[in-house]
């Protein structure tokens, strides 16, 4: 990932204070991946939590479903066929929220992964994708345009920044993702 160098730099730096690493949940998934992995995040000071907040599986418009329900029903009645972006890769907060989107259901889906979100949006407004997870400060914008259509949150309550969109708790899944951002 981008965030090696960063975190390369920083373990190397003097512990004095004066160096900050700002990360999000990606870093802490992707860590312990590789064996070879160049950086131990256990061995920073952390400092403090920025910002949490749910995660939001958006649907393009196109596809027909209003709900998380009928994106279930249409990914059973055709196994394999819808196409979910991985922004971010399968490493990411956003591809560890599909595969536990289809641990709870089942579904058969196919994982298209990106570099990040931005190219994956991209795909999805013009219909070479299905649905994806994406981080709600830029997809509840895309939603209130009009330009997606948001199925539901990842958090415990439904989001402010769209009230009318529920949970995927509240349709009955074991279901709970928030994404993390802090310094250490």
């Amino acid at each position: 990932g981008t965030f090696i160098p960063a975190g390369e730099e920083v373990a190397n730096a003097p512990p004095d204070g004066h160096t900050l690493y700002f990360i999000s949940t990606s870093s802490l998934i992707t860590q312990p991946l590789p064996p070879d992995y160049p950086l131990d995040i256990m061995k920073f000071t952390p400092v403090t939590e920025v910002a949490t907040g749910p995660l939001i599986l958006v649907a393009r418009n196109g596809l027909g479903v209003k709900s998380l329900r009928e994106l279930i029903e249409l990914c059973n009645k055709e196994p394999g066929k819808i196409k979910f972006g991985l922004g971010g890769g399968s490493g990411s907060s956003l591809g560890v929220a599909t595969e536990l989107l289809k641990a709870r259901t089942g579904i058969k889906i196919t994982g298209v992964p990106y570099r990040g979100a931005g190219p994956a949006l991209n795909d999805l407004l013009g219909g070479h994708i299905d649905a994806m997870f994406d981080a709600m400060p830029v997809m509840a914008v895309q939603a209130k345009e009009g330009k997606v259509t948001p199925l539901a949150v990842t958090g415990a309550k439904r989001s402010f920044a769209l009230p009318d969109v529920p949970t995927i708790q509240e349709s009955g899944l074991d279901y709970l993702i928030n994404g993390w951002y802090g310094i250490l």
